[in-house]
Protein backbone atom coordinates (compact mmCIF):
# COMPACT_ATOMS: atom_id res chain seq x y z
CA UNK A 1 0.00 0.00 0.00
CA UNK A 2 2.84 2.37 0.81
CA UNK A 3 4.49 1.72 -2.55
CA UNK A 4 1.31 2.66 -4.41
CA UNK A 5 1.10 5.93 -2.50
CA UNK A 6 4.76 6.68 -3.23
CA UNK A 7 4.32 5.94 -6.94
CA UNK A 8 1.23 8.15 -7.18
CA UNK A 9 2.88 10.97 -5.23
CA UNK A 10 6.03 10.73 -7.38
CA UNK A 11 3.99 10.80 -10.58
CA UNK A 12 2.06 13.87 -9.45
CA UNK A 13 5.30 15.57 -8.42
CA UNK A 14 6.89 14.88 -11.81
CA UNK A 15 3.86 16.17 -13.73
CA UNK A 16 3.76 19.27 -11.52
CA UNK A 17 7.43 19.92 -12.22
CA UNK A 18 6.94 19.48 -15.97
CA UNK A 19 3.95 21.84 -15.96
CA UNK A 20 5.95 24.46 -14.05
CA UNK A 21 8.90 24.23 -16.44
CA UNK A 22 6.64 24.43 -19.50
CA UNK A 23 4.80 27.45 -18.07
CA UNK A 24 8.11 29.18 -17.37
CA UNK A 25 9.34 28.45 -20.89
CA UNK A 26 6.16 29.83 -22.45
CA UNK A 27 6.37 32.98 -20.32
CA UNK A 28 9.99 33.64 -21.32
CA UNK A 29 9.10 33.06 -24.97
CA UNK A 30 6.21 35.52 -24.80
CA UNK A 31 8.23 38.17 -22.98
CA UNK A 32 10.82 38.43 -25.76
CA UNK A 33 10.61 41.58 -27.88
CA UNK A 34 8.73 41.07 -31.12
CA UNK A 35 11.27 43.03 -33.17
CA UNK A 36 13.89 40.31 -33.02
CA UNK A 37 12.37 37.82 -35.44
CA UNK A 38 14.79 35.41 -37.03
CA UNK A 39 14.88 35.51 -40.81
CA UNK A 40 15.36 31.79 -41.17
CA UNK A 41 17.15 30.06 -43.99
CA UNK A 42 16.50 32.76 -46.58
CA UNK A 43 19.06 34.99 -44.87
CA UNK A 44 21.86 32.57 -45.72
CA UNK A 45 20.75 31.28 -49.13
CA UNK A 46 22.76 32.83 -51.96
CA UNK A 47 19.92 32.33 -54.46
CA UNK A 48 17.69 34.68 -52.51
CA UNK A 49 20.38 37.37 -52.36
CA UNK A 50 21.39 37.22 -56.02
CA UNK A 51 18.57 35.88 -58.18
CA UNK A 52 19.51 34.86 -61.69
CA UNK A 53 23.14 33.98 -60.98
Amino acid sequence: MLTKILIIAGTLLVFGLLAFMMNRSINTHNSRPKGKVKKGRMKYMQESKKPGK
